[in-house]
């Protein structure tokens, strides 16, 4: 009788020794920070409360291989399961998952950060940055237009978040948003006009560009003919008058002369 108690109880430290889905007491409060962009790293940090009794766990979003990350139950090393993923405890309270290279195939949506494979957990979604990529002018710019014209160009990107924008032209930053709008255009107008487009998250920019060249207004172009062609005229009139009027008078000067010396003769 006495023998046989032993043995129940030794079966008992047993199965509770080897059952490793105790479900965990410690409660977690996971962030994903900015999000992901593909190709590059980024983190997730997961904040512990209470006593943790199998070990915290990170499962990503890919259904076929979940798990990526575990650590021991007194929160002082953590394993990696999946190549590609690796965390560091900061403090007995605090771990730092790094995505090594963000792939939104598997990475992209709900990721879960608990005490042990099915204890408490808490959940954030990793969303999948863009851009900026395709940047386009609409409408497309002209190569040249009139002096006193108005132009009005828009610049778009795709991005997610939603890109910051700016214009430059001659190295001076003309508009802080994606509207380039030019009233009344002159001469010195002319150049090349850039857009940049800025992701506010990844801080990553690209820029396009386009030439626009003025040309001057048909009707100051008439009214500078009109004015040139009257210059010309009278230029030609004097030139013709002056050498003109200085003939005569000789003439009239010689002739007085002469007048005079024919009476002083008589």
């Amino acid at each position: 009788m006495a023998f046989s108690r032993i043995i129940i109880q030794v079966i008992l430290v047993t199965s509770l020794v080897g059952d490793t889905s105790v479900e965990g007491v410690a409660n977690t409060s996971i962030d994903c920070m900015n999000g992901g962009y593909p190709g590059q790293s980024t983190t997730l940090t997961c904040t512990v409360t209470g006593t943790i009794a199998t070990g915290i766990y990170w499962i990503r979003p890919d259904v076929h291989v979940p798990q990526v990350v575990r650590c021991n139950t007194v929160n002082t090393i953590c394993r990696s399961d999946v190549s590609g993923y690796s965390a560091v405890i900061n403090s007995p309270t605090q771990i730092t998952l790094t995505i090594q290279s963000f792939n939104p195939a598997v990475d992209d949506g709900e990721w879960i950060c608990r005490d042990g494979p099915i204890g408490s957990q808490s959940t954030c979604n990793i969303t999948l940055l863009i851009g900026p990529d395709n940047i386009t002018f609409n409408p497309s710019p002209p190569a040249e237009v009139r002096e006193r014209s108005n132009v009005t160009i828009n610049c778009t990107a795709d991005c997610v978040p939603p890109c910051s924008y700016f214009w430059t032209w001659a190295k001076e930053n003309i508009s802080s948003t994606s509207l380039l709008a030019m009233e009344n255009i002159g001469k010195k107008q002319a150049g090349e006009y850039m857009c940049t487009v800025t992701n506010t998250i990844t801080l990553i920019s690209r820029n396009k560009a386009f030439r626009l060249s003025v040309l001057r207004n048909p009707e100051r172009m008439s009214a500078l003919s009109s004015g040139a062609i009257t210059g010309i005229v009278i230029g030609v009139v004097l030139a013709i008058a002056i050498p003109t009027v200085w003939i005569l008078y000789k003439r009239i000067i010689q002739k007085k002369a002469k007048d005079v010396q024919n009476e002083s003769n008589d």
